[in-house]
C-alpha cells in the first residue's frame, strides 16, 4: 500500500459508507414498521441453528449475484459487472481496498441480497448481529494481504489463499466467487485452491479499457457507458439445474416451510 493508493481507498471507503448508512438507515426504518408481529420460519430457532441458516441461505443469493457480476452475458451481465469492476480494478488485495467499489454493487449485495432475505427470514435481532459479526470478520480476513495457509479451512470457509485467486487477472482461475462459504465453489464447479502459489497478477485482464482505480468520478460512471463486457462467459443459464437441486436439499435440511 502507498499513500496515492492510501487516499485512493479513502474514496472509496468515504462512499461506501454513506451508502451502506443510507441502505441500513432506509430499511431499518422500514423494518421497524414492518416488523411489528413479523415472524418468518427461522424467527422461534435457536441461534445455533437460525446463525447457520441465515448464512448458507444469504451465501447461496450472494454466490450466484456475485457469479453473474463475472459471467452472466447480454445487457445485464453488462451493467453487473461494470457495476462490480470498481473491486477489481486495483493491483492488490488488502483490507483498505475491501470497501473499493460501486453504490450500486453495494446496493444489490446489502439491500437485495443480505437484507430483504434476512426480513422474510425472520431473522432475530441476535440472529441478524452474530450473522453480520461473521461476514465482516470473514471480509476481513479474506482481503488480507497476509500469507496464512489454513490447509483444509479452505474447503469449508473463503480465506486470503482463495480470494488471491478471485482477484486474479488469469481468467482460467479468476474464479471462487463464494464471499464466507467456500463450499458453495466446490458443488457449483468454481473452486480454485493452489496451495503454496500465487496468482501472477491481480486486477482486470486488459487494464487499458478500463479507468486507473484511482479515477473515482470515472470508475463511478462506469455502469452508464461503454461496452465493458463480464470477465467470463456464462453459456445461458446452465446451472439452472444445480440451483433447483440445490434448494431442494437446502429444503429437506431446514424444512424451511415448517
Amino acid at each position: 500500500m502507498t499513500w496515492r493508493s492510501f487516499f485512493r481507498d479513502l474514496k472509496y471507503i468515504v462512499a461506501g459508507g454513506a451508502s451502506f448508512a443510507a441502505i441500513d438507515g432506509l430499511f431499518g426504518l422500514a423494518s421497524i414498521r414492518l416488523n411489528a408481529g413479523h415472524v418468518g420460519p427461522i424467527t422461534t430457532w435457536p441461534m445455533h441453528l437460525s446463525v447457520p441458516a441465515a448464512l448458507l441461505v444469504v451465501e447461496f443469493l450472494n454466490y450466484w449475484q456475485h457469479r453473474w457480476s463475472h459471467e452472466l452475458s447480454g445487457n445485464f451481465g453488462s451493467f453487473l459487472w461494470k457495476s462490480h469492476a470498481a473491486h477489481h480494478l486495483p493491483e492488490q488485495v488488502y483490507v483498505l481496498m475491501h470497501p473499493a467499489s460501486h453504490p450500486i454493487n453495494g446496493f444489490i449485495v446489502r439491500a437485495l441480497v443480505t437484507l430483504l432475505p434476512l426480513y422474510y427470514l425472520g431473522a432475530s435481532p441476535e440472529t441478524v448481529l452474530l450473522f453480520s459479526t461473521v461476514i465482516t470478520f470473514q471480509a476481513l480476513i479474506s482481503h488480507g494481504n497476509v500469507d496464512i495457509h489454513t490447509g483444509w479451512v479452505n474447503y469449508l470457509f473463503v480465506g486470503t489463499e482463495l480470494h488471491r485467486f478471485h482477484h486474479s487477472s488469469n481468467l482460467a482461475e479468476s474464479k471462487n466467487y463464494a464471499v464466507t462459504l467456500s463450499f458453495l465453489d466446490i458443488i457449483f464447479g468454481t473452486f480454485c485452491y493452489r496451495p503454496g502459489s500465487l496468482p501472477k497478477r491481480l486486477g482486470v485482464v486488459d487494464p487499458r479499457a478500463y479507468p486507473k482505480s484511482n479515477e473515482f468520478w470515472k470508475v463511478m460512471k462506469l455502469p452508464f457507458e461503454g461496452e465493458f463486457q463480464p470477465r467470463t462467459k456464462l453459456a445461458g443459464l446452465k446451472h439452472r439445474s444445480e440451483i433447483l437441486n440445490f434448494f431442494r436439499n437446502l429444503h429437506e435440511i431446514f424444512r424451511l416451510d415448517e
